[in-house]
């Protein structure tokens, strides 16, 4: 019972959390200037579009890294497309954006992929309105500060505390353990001997040849770390670097279909997949549902989120790869109308997305880019709507 109450308050924080946020997201739009009634539009694609009910209940650490992405999207906005330079603005940046490079593996990824197009959006504000060097120097020391809170985190923090830290460098490679497994899977008998060898110090090639999976690459990882390959690959990454880059260039067809099954639902707008699951998995903490699944609630619950397999349009909105169409479209939009700084709205979106393309363990999986699906409003807004430049 206690336990149940733990997952229970656990659940209204997330809520409350991402509750914060998403009307954080639409009372900025408004003060911007968008329109009241837009602003409901948005409201109602987080409170009626069902999966952002269902994630916020769902103890995924992916939900709150959505959220900090929001986060930091919004505050990049006011920092580059609304030139704020308000003490409130960069310590919501700091916050943000440590918490975004923290909560994830690949957070921090994101974040420092980012800088260098905020430094150059920096740049091209100085020479565009001929400002101050030393404030553009103050504000490009100020952008690394979350990278510093991240570092003492990580380090002092972690080591006082004795939080074991993740070093399994397979959880990374997931895309490229798939295009050379797709090698070995189609055509093994062009691999040299010495490729071979290199490859079974991993796993074995028989065992390779039968757990791949061209649309999940968990059996890839599970084989490669069962095997105690994680650590020959950890000790000698430039090897396998060397050796990924080398059958990449001898078989550019089974690495190219081996990155389009992998990733399909990230890109491709009519994949078909279950955004969510539903209910209380089996578990060793004593955690059950306390609701019948069978019962009234449950089953509104659901036919809610079956809606959008009756009414078409809203299919789009549960689809990965309509939101990156429209991210797309928003960044050439910027470019054709010579808005560069307005991209800053899409960067921690596509950086994350990017990401995800080298490490995707499943083709087609919503929570792992659900910041993105998440920010998508922001996107639009700062990309299509012509007002917000100012406060109301």
């Amino acid at each position: 019972q206690s336990r149940n109450a733990g997952v229970a308050l656990y659940s209204a924080a997330q809520m409350m959390i991402m509750a914060f946020i998403e009307a954080e997201l639409i009372a900025l739009l408004h003060r911007r200037g968008l329109k009241t009634a837009y602003c409901g539009i948005i409201w109602a694609y987080y409170a009626l579009v069902p999966f952002h009910a269902m994630y916020a209940v769902t103890m995924w650490k992916d939900i709150l890294f959505a959220g900090f992405l929001i986060w930091f999207s919004m505050t990049s906005c006011e920092l580059f497309v609304w030139n704020e330079n308000r003490r409130a603005v960069w310590l919501q940046y700091i916050v943000s954006g440590t918490l975004f490079s923290l909560f994830r593996s690949n957070g921090l990824i994101v974040f420092c992929l980012c800088i260098p197009f905020f430094v150059f959006f920096e740049v091209y504000r100085k020479l565009r309105t001929k400002s101050d060097l030393k404030k553009m120097c103050r504000r490009v020391l100020l952008l690394l500060v979350p990278l510093c809170c991240y570092t003492v985190v990580k380090g002092p923090v972690y080591d006082y505390c004795q939080i074991q830290k993740n070093d399994n460098i397979v959880e990374s490679l997931s895309i490229p353990m798939q295009h050379i497994a797709r090698v070995v899977a189609d055509v093994p008998d062009t691999l040299t001997q010495e490729e071979k060898d290199q490859i079974e110090r991993v796993a074995s090639l028989e065992n390779i040849k039968e757990v791949y999976n061209c649309r999940f690459a968990d059996p890839m990882k599970r084989l490669v770390q069962g095997s105690g390959g994680a650590a020959v690959i950890q000790e000698h990454k430039w090897e396998y670097l060397k050796l990924w880059f080398v059958l990449g260039i001898k078989h550019p067809l089974q690495y190219m279909l081996a990155e389009i099954d992998a990733t399909l639902g990230y890109w491709y707008p009519d994949e078909q997949y279950g955004v969510i699951c539903t209910g209380v998995f089996l578990n060793d903490y004593g955690i059950e549902p306390l609701l019948d699944p069978e019962g009234f609630i449950a089953q509104t619950a659901l036919r809610w989120y079956e809606l959008y397999r009756m009414v078409p349009i809203l299919g789009s909105l549960f689809s990965i790869g309509t939101c990156f169409v429209m991210i797309v479209f928003i960044i050439l939009k910027c470019i054709y109308d010579q808005k560069y700084l307005n991209i800053a709205a899409v960067l921690p979106s596509l950086m994350c997305w990017c990401t995800i393309m080298a490490a995707a363990p499943l083709h087609s999986e919503m929570r792992y880019v659900y910041g993105m699906v998440s920010a998508i409003p922001l996107v639009l807004c700062v990309g299509l709507y012509k007002k917000p430049t100012g406060l109301k």
